[in-house]
């Protein structure tokens, strides 16, 4: 994972990486929130949360709903780290280009 980047995950996934994190004291630099991090801190829903950050740091995700990652699709690039799809871990390097031909 680069350095300062964000992991914005389902709600089950970021357990571990939060005990590596606060208390093995392992990549103190990562940003990593769950969808209820998001509800409780008012960041909005998933496009919000990679926006805000998108440019400014490095985002992966881990998402589970088919018809979310379907949307993330078309609106960002998606390069799998891990697995078929955003199911599992997923960088998002960009947006994508509107005359690209989406929805085609």
């Amino acid at each position: 994972m680069a350095r300062d980047a964000v992991i914005a995950s389902r709600w089950s996934c970021p357990t571990p990486l939060w005990y590596a994190q606060r208390v093995e004291g392992r990549r103190p630099d990562l940003l990593i929130l769950d969808d209820r991090t998001r509800l409780d801190q008012d960041m909005g829903d998933m496009i919000d949360v990679i926006d805000a950050y998108l440019g400014r740091s490095p985002v992966s995700l881990i998402r589970d709903d088919a018809r979310e990652i379907e949307l993330l699709a078309k609106r960002y690039d998606l390069e799998r780290i891990d697995g078929p799809d955003a199911r599992s871990l997923t960088r998002v390097p960009g947006v994508r280009d509107s005359t690209s031909g989406l929805g085609s």
